[in-house]
């Protein structure tokens, strides 16, 4: 037997992976002592729990995921008293807590031995037999002698995650919020379906109780997130992100399909779940309905973790922390306690989703788009930069320091630029330029405020409202959505952008089967296969705009002329029937289009004939002009509105539009709200700027403290350089020069 132990600690001495080691760890203690199971739990103290990190003998896809609280179970109590526990029927002790779904039923005896460091539980090793018996001595002593390696192990594990360092950020594709400085607390789901193990019950009636019982208990808990969402947000349309949920619950076939699957062929409750929703999960897909199959996933595991009883205090750590996962929803979003989570970092999603949205809402800070493996991250210390989109993992001291004041200056800066953000944007030399907001959401409680500090509102992204629903929304409940908007900002004009999905936005009750959705059928291209649709939404528009007269409209993602011509006839149309409908001749708006496609540039003239406007989307035509899928981590940074092409194609649509066709023109890109961006564009001569609202007061700022006679020079160099270093380092320098880096932490 000593040379067995010999052998094992050997093995998992020379194991530099810890997972590894410690599932080497059950695999071989359970054939050494011919036991029919062995498991290991580790302390985490942030969590205030003991997660099951190896086993050999239950359903292995609970490792990682399985938890009990402190003190909660046998694994609890034996971590707790720090003392060994030996029961020949364990299911009998009063502090055995059942965990369902991980293949534990059979097991009757239980050896637990605690794994202490200096008198602390680190966590708890375990053996388990079918047959109802005490273990004796030498197995005991076997897991004494193991688990006393075993501390040594998860001891040094500790230390390396306080001691490891990288001065190196990484690069991610999305990024809001500012800066946060924390420990990451990786989150799993509480029960993934690839846990559950398929078995049958007799006791159907039960089953179904049990199943209706946590239906019912969820439905609940979503009407106190919306109710949750309704308090913290000042927009209340974000909470039509539960209506899916609502959905699935109250009008699909769900219900009955698991019941049936219960009645009818004897299945668990939790089995019967994971049965029709990964059934469901696969049409879905099938139909490349990504959203709503998500919507499935997550409303599934929120069902399999009631009925295992596991879904208790998820969130109760003890300080705020950096919350890592694969892909964050809405929905856990809105779980979360705001005071204690410092910032967010998810492998999957993007600046349009629904998460990102909410996230910016609440003004936490976001990273999105992440290259991790997050399940070896938990613990670490983590910089969150999402001015910067960068993340440092476990820093040197010295970036720490220097972040910690970043954060310092930028709470001192911001109350700067609040002070100013009411005052127009003139610059030194007496030019004024157009500040303007991009917009996706109502900003009813707060217009008048919002009204002070801009312009206009440059772009209104009609799509948000498309996204809310669970199918496309009625002209009653459009207009009443643009009328809310155009009211609360009836002083100033709005530019009302058609319905842009596709690509990267895509709508869950709307299948895009593509391989290349941004090269495919999106913006203009879907409204105008889609007719009815376009008409509709114009026909909103126009009755909206009744009343206050201050709508223009803007056609996303145009290519050609012929495009521009069947969207006039549409708006004519709806037009015609709108002035016939209140039997009054209404106002007729004007009509622009975004340039985001390379061609419109060489269709300029052509277009302006039939047009009012241009508003550049800088985000797709920096995209499409580079061929860079700015959501791919592996090419982000090739994306950069400084490449010498996009220098010259902004001047080249600035010179034609504006100077040649006196069209009016202006940027309604992210690219604006950037203040290298921003100056490089007044530095052209652009003067309509428009920008997301926590962006505003900053560009203020700054341009009130510029000359456009001085960047007018700089741009007569820049145009001639060659690359994107160059180029940006001529703007760096002028803010230096300004004293403004410091201040922009621009370095």
């Amino acid at each position: 037997m000593l040379t067995t132990l010999r052998q094992i600690v050997e093995k998992i001495s020379g194991e530099k992976d810890l997972s590894k080691a410690l599932q080497l760890v059950a695999a071989k203690t359970r054939e050494a002592l011919g036991v029919d199971c062995c498991s290991v739990y580790v302390a985490d103290y942030i969590r205030g729990r003991n997660r099951l990190v190896a086993t050999d003998g239950l359903n292995h896809e609970s490792a990682g995921h399985v938890t009990l609280k402190f003190g909660e179970g046998l694994v609890g109590l034996v971590g707790k008293k720090k003392c060994i526990l030996n029961l020949a029927n364990a299911q009998e002790h009063p502090n055995f807590k059942y965990i369902p779904e991980i293949g534990e039923d059979e097991f009757k005896s239980f050896l637990g031995v605690p794994i202490i460091h200096n008198d602390r539980s680190l966590g708890v090793l375990i053996i388990q037999q079918k047959e109802s018996r005490e273990f004796n001595e030498v197995e005991e002593s076997f897991l004494v002698f193991l688990a006393d390696h075993l501390s040594s192990i998860l001891y040094a594990a500790e230390q390396k995650v306080e001691s490891e360092e990288n001065a190196e950020p990484i690069k991610c594709s999305f990024g809001s919020g500012g800066i946060a400085i924390a420990r990451g607390w990786v989150w799993q789901p509480h029960m993934n379906l690839e846990q559950v193990l398929l078995k049958k019950n007799n006791d159907r009636e039960t089953q179904v109780e049990l199943f209706h019982q946590a239906l019912f208990q969820l439905q609940l808990d979503i009407d106190s997130l919306t109710l949750k969402m309704s308090s913290n947000l000042k927009n209340g349309e974000l909470t039509n992100v539960f209506d899916s949920y609502q959905d699935i619950i109250e009008n699909s076939d769900f219900s009955q399909k698991v019941d049936s699957k219960i009645y009818d062929e004897g299945w668990s409750a939790s089995s019967a779940v994971k049965i029709i929703a990964e059934q469901m999960i696969k049409d879905l897909n099938t139909q490349n309905k990504s959203d709503a199959a998500a919507d499935i996933i997550d409303l599934a595991r929120r069902l399999l973790s009631r009925l295992a009883h596991s879904y208790l205090e998820e969130f109760a750590f003890s300080e705020p922390v950096i919350l890592l996962a694969e892909e964050i929803t809405a929905s856990l979003i809105a779980e979360l306690p705001r005071e204690r989570v410092a910032g967010i970092i998810s492998l999957k999603g993007n600046a349009t989703s629904l998460a990102a949205i909410l996230a910016r809402n609440l003004n936490i800070p976001t990273l999105m788009g992440v290259d991790l493996a997050i399940d070896k991250l938990d613990r670490h210390l983590f910089i969150l930069d999402g001015n910067r989109q960068e993340l440092f993992i476990d820093p040197p001291v010295g970036v720490i320091t220097e972040y910690r004041g970043n954060i310092l200056r930028d709470e001192e800066n911001t109350r700067l630029f609040i002070a100013e953000q009411n005052d127009p944007a003139v610059t030194q030399d007496g030019v004024k330029v157009n500040v303007e907001l991009n917009a996706g959401l109502n900003f009813d409680k707060d217009s008048e405020s919002v009204l002070s500090m801009i312009d206009g509102v440059g772009l209104y992204r009609t799509e948000v409202e498309f996204m809310m629903h669970n199918t496309f929304p009625t002209e009653l409940e459009e207009c009443v959505h643009y009328e809310e908007f155009l009211k609360n900002f009836s002083s100033t004009r709005v530019r009302m952008r058609t319905m842009d999905v596709g690509g990267d936005k895509p709508l869950p009750y709307m299948p895009l089967d593509e391989a290349n959705p941004f090269l495919g059928w999106r913006g203009i291209r879907i409204s105008l296969d889609k007719p009815d649709l376009l008409k509709t939404q114009f026909r909103a528009m126009l009755k909206a705009n009744r009343k206050y007269e201050n709508l223009e409209i803007m056609l996303p993602m145009i290519s050609s002329l012929e495009e521009v011509l069947q969207s006039r006839k549409i708006l004519d149309e709806a037009y015609k029937e709108i002035c016939e409908e209140y039997s009054a001749k209404i106002a007729y708006p004007k009509l622009g289009a975004m340039i985001e496609v390379p061609a419109t540039m060489f269709l300029l003239e052509d277009l302006a004939e039939h047009l009012d406007f241009f508003s550049i989307g800088s985000n797709d035509l920096t995209q499409y002009t580079l061929a860079v899928d700015r959501s791919n981590s592996m090419v982000a940074k090739l994306y950069d509105c400084f490449n010498p092409a996009m220098v010259r194609i902004l001047w080249r649509l600035y010179r034609i539009c504006v100077q040649e066709l006196e069209c009016p023109l202006a940027m309604c890109g992210e690219m604006a709200g950037d203040p290298l961006g921003a100056i490089m564009l007044i530095s052209m001569g652009y003067r309509e700027l428009s920008m997301n609202y926590t962006e505003i007061a900053r560009i203020k700022y700054v341009l009130r403290r510029v000359d456009t006679r001085e960047l007018a020079e700089i741009f007569k160099r820049a145009i001639k350089l060659s690359t994107t270093t160059d180029i940006r380092q001529m703007y760096v320098d002028y803010l230096k020069e300004k004293g403004l880096a410091e201040i922009l932490n621009i370095k």
